[in-house]
Parts: structure tokens; sequence; C-alpha cells
């Protein structure tokens, strides 16, 4: 796992405001803890802490998931590699009613005690990449959403974008994000990388959220 910088103390903003930053509440964002072995298609085989974004996926012809061990890191791969995204889209459309995505995701629970922000950061790699003409947004990308305490996705305030690759990055780059307003009935931030009527190579590495707090 590669560190990035992160906040570890009151930091000092104005002469009235500071930061209260807390730990990375996701610590399966880095993909060092193994794979899960279970009988749900959406997680066995899936990191800890995370699932398939559509569970019938893997399997596919031409589609795979794994993760990669390279200098003492581990880091997920997702390999998609029907060079045709939009025929891709139809077929997966047909067997499964996906419409071309590919991808992982994972819910966390917003603390109770109501953070003001909620900061994102994870590193990102793209060797290859295909983009679709089906949607207008087909990319390799991450926009997280809200959800409320019965799973059910708040449409605004929707957080930022993450990243949106729509060509080729073939070295490691780092994405972050700050997250405000959080709406009241948001009971959870879910993150979604993955491929979106887009096929090729996406790395995902070092994902880490934090909830934080402006103290006036």
């Amino acid at each position: 796992m590669k560190t990035l910088a992160l906040v570890t103390s009151v930091l000092a903003l104005g002469s009235s405001t500071a930061l209260n930053a807390q730990t990375n509440a996701f610590p399966e964002g880095s993909f060092d803890l193994g794979l899960q072995t279970t009988t749900d298609p959406k997680t066995n085989g899936v990191p800890y802490g995370w699932e398939f974004l559509d569970g019938r996926t893997p399997g596919f012809p031409n589609v795979t998931f794994s993760t990669v061990a390279s200098e003492g890191n581990k880091f997920a791969r997702l390999v998609n590699d029907n060079t045709d995204p939009d025929a891709w889209a139809e077929t997966s459309k047909t067997l499964n009613g996906n419409g071309g995505v590919f991808g992982l995701k994972t819910t966390i629970a917003i603390p109770k005690s109501r953070p003001t922000h909620i900061r994102i950061n994870c590193r990102v790699r793209a060797p290859e990449v295909h983009t679709g003409t089906g949607l207008s947004w087909a990319s390799f990308r991450d926009h997280p959403i809200f959800l409320d305490a019965a799973n059910k996705a708040i449409g605004k305030p929707r957080p930022p974008i993450l990243f949106n690759i729509t060509s080729p990055a073939k070295d490691w780059v780092e994405r972050e994000i700050t997250i405000t307003p959080i709406p009241p009935e948001a009971a959870f931030i879910q993150l979604q990388p993955g491929m979106f009527n887009a096929t090729g190579i996406l790395e995902i590495d070092d994902y880490q959220v934090f909830f934080e707090t402006i103290l006036e």
C-alpha cells in the first residue's frame, strides 16, 4: 500500500476555523486484506470490503477481475478485452441487463456524529481505454452516490466525480475530492469505480475515506 498524504491532527484553517480530521474509515481500500470466499456471486473472489457492481458480469468471455501483487503492494485490476464497447454493452444488456457496466462498489456508513465533510482519495491507472457512444459519459469513472437508510439513492446534491478517464493513463495518478454538504438524510456514501460503456484495463488502489468536521 502506498500511503497518501493525510491529515492526522487539528489544522488551523483561519483565526476561528479548524479541521477535525478523522482516521481512514476504509482500510479495505488498500486491497491488501485478501479475497472473500462466499456463495454470493457479488462478493465471491472479491477483496474484503467490496462487491461487484453487477454480480453477473464476472465469467463473461474476455472480462476478468484480479488483484495484482507488485513490489510489496497489491492493487485491483479490471480487464475487459472486448474492443467494441457498444457491442459489449448490447451483449451484456441482453444477457444480464447491465448495459456495459463492469466494476466494484462499496458502501460506507456515514457516522451518526454527522461530519461536515467527506474526503476521498485513491490512485488509478488505465493502460488501455476504449469508450463507446451509447452514453454521453462513457468512461472509466467513479462518481460516488449518497444512499439513505433504506439504501435508496439520493439524487441531489450528488458528490463530485472522483475520477473520469476517457483516454489511456499509463502512470498512476492520485485523485481526491472533498464532499460537502452532506444531505441530512444520507446514511451511506457508495463508491463505484468501474467501466461504463467502456472497455480496456482499469487499475485502482489505495482508496481512503475520511469523515471530517469543520470546527468554527
